[in-house]
């Protein structure tokens, strides 16, 4: 219930909006007006959902008919009851999860579900009209549901693991990770026979991969192939480990300080981690060694092996995030250049760490019943997370309060430069390089201006001077503006404005502080120009 309404209280000014939004957002309206999953491309026209699954909008577009019959609202308006009612599930199924791993706490499983509760990147991903929320309800469902099989052997749980893991591949492709797992879990962490394991695996996998090659089949016929994202060599590079070091820190306490600052402090944390853990086994080990000193004493041996045995659910998780991992660098490294290792990529394995840190505390923290000082030191550091984690959301919270987010912002909804782009004439070609908040805040289509180099290869794009002379073009004989906005610093693969004004011989007909408003200069259409410029404004 609090996690619902944080939700509700941080998008007071609605659902956060960012570029991957505007296409989740066209695609279910297009869907619900009977044109079908399409959206507006670069290229300022409609095309076949392909860059992204379907599952997302499809379920956008079935809720705001169903709240059609009650009076109806927009699909904004239903993306932000939707993710609020995610992210109570998602703190609700942290907690559950935990307390399959450590029945006997009480404390634990509300630790986990109150880090996640308060950990500002995960809150924040449920506050955008982003597939991030639903992808770890289906994802972790998918998970524990496994776990439940491979300690039940009820087919029924295994059946509904791969149905739950087929939405989440449904909503987000990097969702495979989930079909990895899942496959690697039932043929090494199953205990049937071999036979037994190769066939639940590959039932695993045809249930959880029908849906989506189903979708591959409909992209490929309405398509140029199953997706719109090129197949290219392009190893990744330090700027993607930096940024994932950088990402991973501050789920250990650190907040936003210089990232070389962040990374320092990261390994001496990692590497106090590992010498208490270094501790805590050496510790062990020795208790081991006088139990067996006293050979009188078996209950105690039976202790410890009941406490010695990894939980289904730990194991899962761990494949989970190496699984992940190798599939994020695997596309920076071949399908899409532009990957960054940020809190939105990552915000799965976070909460999978979560849950898994928690079991594996929880069976330290039972090895140690007779240590209290050992005991009162995981109490401490608990105690630490909770308060820097309920610190760090409370700020995050009161900053969102305060705008909204992305092109639901204040900032956005009162651009000088979308005001002006507004009383253009019907029917004015329009480039910009943000031609997504064009569409989104006007519902006039833009034309993305050419890329210098190919953000989903990271290559020089050979074809850019033909497709600016192409741009300049259309400007000059229709009449075209070109808007440049100064507020995507992330799209480095773009001309700079000055470039394009020097290319171009460009007239700024408009300077407002978000952004600028061009027309063609040409000797022998400059008076033709500044007259069309007058007409506008």
């Amino acid at each position: 219930m609090l996690a619902v309404l944080i939700v509700w209280l941080a998008t007071r000014f609605g659902i956060g909006v960012l570029p991957d939004s505007t296409v989740y957002i066209d695609a279910a309206r297009n869907l619900l007006d009977g044109r079908g999953l399409v959206a507006l491309t670069g290229r300022g026209e409609f095309k076949p959902l392909t860059h992204y699954p379907p599952l997302y909008p499809a379920l956008l577009a079935l809720l705001t008919r169903a709240a059609f019959l009650f009076g109806g609202v927009s699909i904004e308006t239903v993306a932000r009851v939707l993710n609020g009612l995610l992210f109570g599930a998602n703190v609700l199924l942290v907690g559950t999860a935990i307390k399959s791993c450590a029945r006997d706490s009480f404390w634990l499983p509300v630790l986990g579900a109150l880090l996640t509760l308060t950990a500002p990147d995960i809150v924040g991903i449920h506050t955008f009209a982003l597939t991030e929320g639903l992808f770890i309800f289906l994802s972790f469902s998918g998970l524990v549901l496994l776990s439940r099989y491979i300690d039940s052997r009820r087919g029924t749980w295994l059946v509904v693991s791969a149905t739950a893991v087929a939405m989440a591949l449904l909503t987000r492709y990097v969702g495979i990770a989930l079909v990895i797992t899942g496959i690697l879990v039932l043929l090494f962490v199953n205990g049937r026979t071999f036979r037994g394991r190769c066939f639940d695996a590959l039932s695993f996998g045809l249930i959880s991969c029908a849906p989506m090659a189903l979708w591959a089949i409909r992209n490929m016929r309405v398509g140029e192939g199953v997706s719109d994202r090129e197949f290219v060599f392009h190893p990744a590079g330090l700027r993607q480990v930096v940024v994932g070091l950088s990402t991973v820190s501050s789920w250990l306490l650190l907040g936003k300080v210089r990232t070389d600052l962040r990374i320092i402090f990261f390994v001496v944390e990692i590497a106090a981690a590992g010498l208490f853990v270094f501790f805590l086994r050496r510790r062990r080990q020795a208790n081991v060694a006088a139990r067996d000193y006293h050979p009188d004493n078996p209950a105690s041996g039976e202790m410890f092996r009941t406490h010695g045995g990894s939980s289904p659910l730990l194991i899962i998780l761990l494949i989970f995030i190496v699984s992940y991992m190798g599939v994020l660098i695997f596309t920076a490294s071949f399908v899409d250049a532009d990957t960054v290792l940020d809190h939105r990529a990552l915000v799965p394995v976070h909460v999978a760490t979560i849950v898994l840190c928690c079991g594996l505390a929880w069976k330290t923290f039972e090895s140690f019943k007779q240590r209290p000082a050992i005991r009162a030191t995981f109490v401490a550091i608990a105690i630490v997370f909770v308060v820097c984690y309920s610190i760090r959301g409370a700020i995050w919270l009161i900053q969102t309060r305060q705008d909204g987010q992305g092109y639901a912002s204040h900032a956005w909804k009162e651009s000088q430069t979308i005001s002006h782009v507004k009383n253009l004439p019907a029917g004015v070609p329009i480039y910009s390089n943000g031609y997504d908040a064009i569409y989104y805040l006007t519902r006039r289509p833009a034309i993305y201006i050419p890329e210098k180099v190919k953000h989903g290869t990271g290559r020089d794009n050979g074809n850019y001077a033909t497709e600016v002379e192409s741009m300049g073009r259309v400007l000059q004989e229709h009449r075209g503006v070109l808007v440049y906005f100064n507020k995507f610093p992330e799209r480095w693969f773009l001309p700079s404005e000055g470039e394009l004004r020097s290319q171009l011989l460009l007239i700024e007909m408009v300077t407002a502080p978000d952004g600028s408003i061009y027309v063609i200069h040409a000797t022998d259409q400059l008076n033709r120009s500044v007259v069309f410029a007058g007409e506008l404004y």
